[in-house]
């Protein structure tokens, strides 16, 4: 019997510990939302330029390589739905989910990097994706 109890005092600490552990973590989160921001606008911005130049250089991406161009909108997505939990309704956010829609178009299929006007239609897509990165950042600025 009293095993039973010390196991269960034992599996509750463990579950506060691990509550804890989590609720410090996501606090951390929320006070770093602009740096976390101005993260994924920077790789979002990193890797369009990186497709630009495959693009104007005519170098098409394998397969194998397509992820690294996808993953960091997909990272930047999953940011945006975290940080609406708490931020829903800053410009900053709504200007970040535009540049995160743009830069998942321009990586929809890595066809984009093969069709005759391949850097014309990078750079287009590009642009409106630094566009976008400029009034995110714009947001940021006024709401800190």
């Amino acid at each position: 019997m009293l095993r039973t109890g010390c196991l269960r005092r034992k599996g509750t600490t463990r579950l506060f510990a691990l509550l804890l552990a989590t609720m410090a973590a996501a606090g951390c989160y929320w006070t770093r939302y602009q740096a976390l921001t101005e993260t994924h606008l920077d790789l979002l911005t990193a890797y369009a330029d990186k497709l630009a130049s495959y693009a104007e250089t005519g170098r098409p991406a394998t397969p194998a390589e397509w992820p690294e161009f996808t993953y960091p909108g997909e990272r930047a997505a999953d940011f945006a739905r975290i940080a609406g939990q708490r931020f829903e309704g800053r410009r900053s956010l709504t200007s970040l989910r535009e540049a995160i829609a743009i830069y998942t178009e321009l990586t929809r299929s890595p066809g984009i990097l093969v069709v005759p006007d391949a850097a014309a239609q990078v750079n287009l897509q590009r642009q409106r994706l630094r566009e976008a990165v400029g009034r995110t950042r714009l947001a940021l600025d006024g709401e800190s």
